[in-house]
């Protein structure tokens, strides 16, 4: 009993510390593989839908930047919140993709890489030109420019527009709709 008390313990420690790195990677790319089932830069846009094909169980299109920059542009030139100066933001109008995807309905659920999910609803889009933006100031949407899209309201061409709701419902890297 004497020599297992002052046997070394140290043999059982890498594989301890690879079983617990295992294990972490697993968890952590589970999860990412779960949260993101869809191609990066795409938004994956499903529920109140018409279906494209006949027979289609499943409403689900992704979209990505070659899809939207096809549709009809739209820039305007805004201050918001979380900017210095006025920045100028290019993308299409939510009416105009709404229409383009055969969508029953204007309210749906914007939901961010990150989780953060915000519903949009009663929002007249047709009067105001909110904005799936793609660019800000001419360049391309990317993580660290709140991209690859964003959801952008004209806060200085309408003032009512700027509001506590309204700041919410600008979901930066957007990569899902879900429209309800």
């Amino acid at each position: 009993m004497f020599q297992a008390a002052n046997k070394p313990q140290t043999a059982y420690k890498p594989a301890f510390w690879r079983y617990t790195a295992f294990l972490f990677f697993a968890i952590f790319t589970s999860h990412a593989s779960f949260a993101n089932s869809h191609p990066e830069g795409t938004i994956l846009v499903h529920g109140n839908i018409e279906a494209t094909e006949e027979g289609q169980k499943t409403k689900k299109i992704e979209v990505n930047l070659e899809t939207l920059s096809a549709l009809e542009a739209t820039t305007f030139t805004t201050s918001a919140p979380w900017t210095d100066k006025p920045t100028e933001y290019t993308g299409v109008r939510v009416s105009t993709f709404l229409d383009s995807i055969g969508a029953l309905s204007t309210t749906f659920k914007a939901i961010a890489g990150n989780e953060y999910q915000y519903v949009l609803s009663d929002i007249d889009f047709d009067k105001y030109p909110i904005i799936i933006a793609y660019q800000k100031d001419g360049e391309i949407l990317n993580a660290r420019t709140l991209g690859p899209f964003l959801i952008m309201f004209p806060f200085d061409d309408f003032p009512e527009l700027l509001n506590e709701k309204n700041k919410a419902a600008s979901v930066w890297q957007l990569t899902e709709l879900e429209i309800l």
